[in-house]
């Protein structure tokens, strides 16, 4: 029941955060408070979403699909994306280390800069556009939030992008990093997020659109199907 709420009043464009959502849903309908603990989890949240939406009603796992070494960027996961990223454009952070304003257009600075450097990527383009998608699902831990809930759509290499991203970011700051993720053979791709990641804070800036940048992202998956 709490789920369902929840998952209503995300499909409303009403709020953002699931979590912060699912505490709203279960004061609205039992007119207290819950514990943490007695709150929907993600998974049950997504599943209410899946139901009402009709995404992934073929699928066979709660989240949609399962974890692939080749996810495709089928229109059920597009129009997932579109809605997560749709939730970043009221999601501002501190304006001292983004100025730009909200997180939408970060992700879409992110992505052009992106593009600019690596446009026949789908992988590293994704992450360039998906990289803060968390903030739409849980701002007290947003990197979890987007692998438990994206992760599952997108390949190793992106995930992997997405989720030491945090540590890229210092390691150009303080230029210590783990050993494990220098000796990584995506570091490089790694190191060039991170750097996007600090430039894509401008005002001003002319960016595609959502809908643009995933088409773009998916005529590249669907080119790989020739060959």
């Amino acid at each position: 029941m709490i789920a369902a709420e929840t998952a209503r009043m995300i499909l409303r464009g009403a709020e953002t955060d699931f979590i912060a959502t699912s505490k709203q849903a279960a004061n609205a309908l039992l007119r207290r408070k819950l514990p943490t603990s007695d709150l929907p989890n993600l998974a049950e949240i997504l599943s209410q979403i899946f139901v009402i939406t009709g995404w992934f009603q073929n699928a066979p796992s709660v989240a949609g699909v399962e974890n692939s070494d080749e996810p495709k960027l089928t229109s059920d996961v597009i129009a997932f994306f579109q809605m997560l990223l749709n939730r970043l454009a009221v999601v501002r952070l501190d304006p001292a280390e983004h100025p730009e304003g909200d997180l939408l257009y970060h992700a879409l600075q992110v992505y052009e800069l992106g593009l600019a450097e690596r446009d026949y990527d789908e992988e590293f383009l994704l992450a360039c556009l998906l990289h803060d998608v968390g903030y739409a699902i849980d701002r007290r831990e947003p990197i979890p939030a987007a692998l438990e809930v994206v992760g599952r759509f997108l390949t190793e290499r992106t995930r992997f992008l997405i989720e030491n991203l945090p540590e890229a970011r210092e390691y150009i700051k303080t230029h210590t990093i783990r050993g494990g993720l220098r000796k990584s053979e995506h570091f490089e791709d790694l190191q060039l997020l991170a750097l996007l990641d600090i430039k894509g804070r401008n005002v001003g800036v002319v960016t595609a659109t959502i809908d643009e940048a995933i088409e773009y992202i998916a005529s590249l998956d669907s080119a790989w199907d020739e060959y």
